[in-house]
């Protein structure tokens, strides 16, 4: 909940950039010290998917800071999630949106494809279809028309 309600800042918040920036990293520190609190009492656990779900935390919640949903840090968490559970949709999710936000479309879809692959769910389904509708509108005429009719084809 606390990595939610750090994450949702980024839409969220309509204050200056400076103090919203200010209460993204403050709510990052607090997400942060409920991870590493989770973390703690998970232990030493070999099993990979409690730790794949801690690095989506540790992911999600670096985007919290001055590159936002661009972080590299954040996008190595996530990578490191993915690759310990596939399954894991809201990890996909989280990676695509830091390459679509460091302008690498094609591997923002095929995250959001991923996630897609292992669960239908309505976040991975709008995160797609918009992205699908930015690509039409930056490609040439016959190209954007298959991906709108794409878009469309998602509901």
């Amino acid at each position: 909940a606390a990595v939610d309600a750090a994450y949702a800042l980024h839409d969220e918040s309509y204050a200056p950039p400076a103090d919203r920036l200010a209460a993204m990293q403050a709510a990052r520190a607090e997400a942060e010290a409920v991870i590493a609190s989770a973390a703690s009492l998970a232990g030493q656990s070999k099993d990979s998917a409690v730790e794949a779900r801690l690095q989506y935390l540790r992911g999600k919640a670096a985007t919290c800071g001055p590159d936002g949903r661009g972080s590299a840090e954040a996008e190595q968490l996530l990578a490191v999630a993915v690759k310990l559970d596939p399954s894991l949709d809201g990890a996909w999710n989280a990676i695509g949106e830091c390459y679509w936000q460091r302008g690498d479309l094609e591997a923002a879809r095929g995250c959001f494809l991923g996630a897609l692959a292992h669960r239908r769910s309505a976040a991975s389904l709008c995160h797609l279809s918009m992205l699908l509708r930015l690509i039409a509108r930056r490609s040439a005429p016959d190209e954007a028309r298959a991906g709108v009719l794409e878009s469309l084809s998602l509901s």
